[in-house]
């Protein structure tokens, strides 16, 4: 590898929860963007790495948006790469509106149906990015839904299971060798090996 590359990795931001109606999430998050925007002015950062629930209801208020998209444009506008997936508190729908804005300025957001796409049409533009020397896959939370039958019983676990691990394979054969290759993922785990 013949440079350094810096990542700073956030996730669930929550913007626009608010705790029995007395306390807004989005204060805290206001200050931890200003905190974050001054580490990136003290240190060299590439890429800041965003792993879903950006919001917490799939129909956001307009403070909450105001917010989240200001700390994106302020931190593409400083030459950092913003890598985004939705998870499953965001809407797929909102963010694929936000798309013509956010490509324009280098912000980068795959949602499921970026996913389902390229699983598809065997397109992976929508969710693998990929620079001379890193690759990053970006995997948006894929519900049950998206991918099995509803039956909700032990078969249907084991099936979500099966087909998840399988894409996970496709996509990982769908990517150049590269030095680095990160998977960003907003997904449940259990027993891996």
């Amino acid at each position: 590898m013949s440079k350094e590359i810096h990542i700073v990795h956030i996730a669930d931001l929550h913007a626009g929860k608010v705790n029995q109606r007395i306390l807004n999430r989005n204060e805290d998050l206001l200050y931890a963007f200003h905190q974050l925007e001054d580490f990136c002015k003290s240190y060299p950062v590439d890429y800041l790495i965003v792993a879903g629930d950006i919001f917490d209801k799939t129909t956001p208020d307009n403070e909450s948006i105001e917010l989240i998209s200001e700390f994106f444009i302020k931190i593409a506008e400083k030459g950092i790469k913003v890598l985004a997936i939705t998870g499953n508190h965001d809407s797929n729908s909102f963010f694929k509106a936000w798309k013509p804005w956010s490509r324009k300025l280098g912000i980068k957001i795959a949602t499921t149906y970026d996913l389902i796409t390229a699983l598809k049409e065997k397109n992976f533009e929508g969710i693998i990015e990929e620079d001379d020397e890193i690759a990053f896959l970006l995997l948006p939370f894929l519900s049950e839904r998206a991918i099995t039958e509803l039956k909700r019983d032990e078969s249907s676990f084991a099936e979500y299971s099966e087909k998840f691990f399988r894409i996970l394979n496709y996509l990982t054969t769908n990517i150049q060798e590269k030095p680095i290759t990160i998977w960003v993922a907003h997904s449940y785990f259990a027993e891996c090996k």
